[in-house]
Order: structure tokens, then sequence, then C-alpha cells
């Protein structure tokens, strides 16, 4: 359903096209039923949104928390298709929208992304330079997506320097290792400020501190693929064990009664 005059639907269209729409799902299973709601709607702005509320389809044994979960995402993702059909069809990008959902394992399934994206707040070493910071936050994001850093919104000041750190590469960027035209810029970015920081310590600091986002990084997806709702997992295992009942099954009754008696 839809909250609020057709309308205000408009507004949420705008959003969408701004990069200001938000998804949030939550999915539920109980007794072999499973269930999601999904809001979509503005990031801090009223209370226009689409709800939907939908069932989990397949039969009582198909269900799981980590089924309701994707129904949720998949119920969001064909209502910003059907926006997008009925107010843009002919948009030739798609916008980007931002998903929120509290079952991790699923999400990562459904979408093959990894949700530890490093902010501004993860990299604030000594007076970062604005257009360092947004550069270097861009080379972060290609990590886990190589086609999303734009030289188009790299500062121009900063641009030769952003495609020698293409050139040494992300895991490179991750073990702490950066193109050395960094340290210019930055030392120019004191003298504007006026401040007597090292320029050297800076390069120091910044090096900890991107082989620690590269840590946190491997450490969130390590986590993930070992999450006890992880459906891959959980499928490896059970072969294993069906493995493991299969070959209990084909020892005579008559030879484990003797180890019985042992």
């Amino acid at each position: 359903m839809i909250r609020g005059s057709h309308l205000k639907v408009h507004r949420l269209v705008a959003a969408l096209l701004e990069g200001r729409f938000r998804v949030i799902g939550d999915g539920s299973f109980k007794n072999e039923l499973g269930t999601a709601a999904v809001q979509l709607l503005v990031k801090h702005r009223g209370s226009d949104r689409i709800i939907i509320r939908c069932q989990t389809p397949g039969l009582p044994h198909d269900q799981s928390p980590y089924r309701s979960e994707l129904i949720g995402l998949m119920a969001g993702i064909m209502a910003i298709d059907w926006l997008l059909q009925q107010w843009a069809p002919n948009l030739l990008t798609r916008p980007r929208v931002w998903i929120a959902c509290d079952g991790l394992s699923a999400i990562e399934m459904a979408l093959l992304c990894l949700h530890y994206i490093p902010s501004s707040g993860h990299i604030a070493s000594g007076q970062l330079g604005p257009s360092i910071k947004h550069a270097i936050l861009q080379l972060l994001h290609g990590v886990r997506a190589p086609s999303s850093p734009s030289l188009r919104t790299i500062p121009p000041l900063v641009r030769p320097t952003f495609l020698a750190q293409q050139v040494i590469g992300y895991q490179g960027l991750l073990e702490g290792h950066k193109a050395s035209s960094w340290l210019p810029l930055q030392q120019q970015h004191y003298d504007e400020i006026r401040c007597r920081r090292s320029v050297s310590l800076w390069a120091s600091r910044l090096s900890q501190q991107l082989i620690l986002i590269g840590f946190y990084m491997w450490e969130q997806w390590n986590s993930v693929q070992h999450l006890d709702d992880n459906v891959q997992l959980h499928e490896r295992h059970s072969t294993i064990n069906e493995g493991i009942h299969s070959q209990f099954d084909m020892v005579p009754m008559t030879c484990l009664g003797k180890f019985d008696q042992c």
C-alpha cells in the first residue's frame, strides 16, 4: 500500500532519481510460515512511503528466516522497478538505492556486496585535505566495486595521483602502499591552513589506517561466510551429514552388534 496520496508518489520518484531513496526490509519465520515487510521511503524526509507486506512463496518445508529476508528485498527491488517503469521509463542509468536489512547473510548473498563501506570517519588522519579524503574514499569503495570510482568525481588537482594509486592497485592500497604524490598534495593543504604538522608522520598514520580498514573488511566478510544462517554453509554441512549417514547405513546391523559387545 502507499501511505499518502498518489500525488506524493512523485516525491518518492524524485528522491529515487536523486539517490536519496531507502529500502528497509525485515523478514519473519514461524511455524513453517514466512512473511516480510518492506518500506520504501526518503531518507530523513517526511512520512511519504510505500509499504509492502508479503508472504514468502514456497512449500512449508521450503521456508526459513533467510528466505523471508530475501523475499522482502526482492519485493523492494520489484517496487523500484515498477516506479521506474511508470515514471521514468526512458532513464538510461539506474539510480543508486540504499538497502537496510538485519539479515546480513541474506543481503550479502542477494546483492553480492560487502556492507563494510569505509566512511569519512575512518579516514581522519591529521587534518586530511578534503579533495584527498574524497579521492581515497572513492578508491576504498572501488575495492568491492572496481567500476564504481569515476574519474569525473575526482577534483582535477588530485586526478593524476588518483590514477597513480589505481596503478598500484586496490590490494596495495589495503596494504598501506600509497603513491608518493599524495605527500606534496597534503603538504600543500598544510601550507594553506598554516599547519606545521609533519607530512611524513601523516603518511605513516594514513598507511596504518588503510591497513586497519583492510583488516576490518576481511574480518566482516569472513564472519559472513561462517554465519550460522549462511545458506551455502548449511547446505555443505547437510551434504557432509548425509554422506556420513549413508556410510553408516552401509554397515550391517550384525557388525554394529559386535561393536556394542566390545
